[in-house]
């Protein structure tokens, strides 16, 4: 499970990177902020995942509950920016 633990950091890590770029290239586009938002959710999924392993392996999962905190309130500004997007289409 440890090394389940390690190779999720990881891909962790390899998304972050992802986002890192999408946030100073071509930020407006709609496929950027469709990667963002997806980028989000992914990382949100990893860190639930990777929060239940740190748990049955008696690890300190504090940083977990951060991370899933901090990209959820993300995902909450996706969804507002999409709403607004929707009411200005109509």
């Amino acid at each position: 499970m440890s090394q389940i633990h390690l190779i999720l950091s990881f891909v962790e890590l390899a998304l972050l990177a992802v986002f890192g770029v999408c946030v100073f290239y071509e930020y407006n586009k709609n496929w950027n902020f469709w990667t963002r938002a997806s980028i989000a959710v992914l990382i949100v999924i990893i860190n639930i995942v990777q929060m239940v392993l740190e748990i049955r392996l008696e690890q300190n999962f504090v940083l977990s509950v951060m991370m899933i905190f901090i990209w959820g309130m993300n995902l909450w500004i996706y969804y507002l920016l999409l709403k607004k997007r929707n009411f200005k289409w109509k």
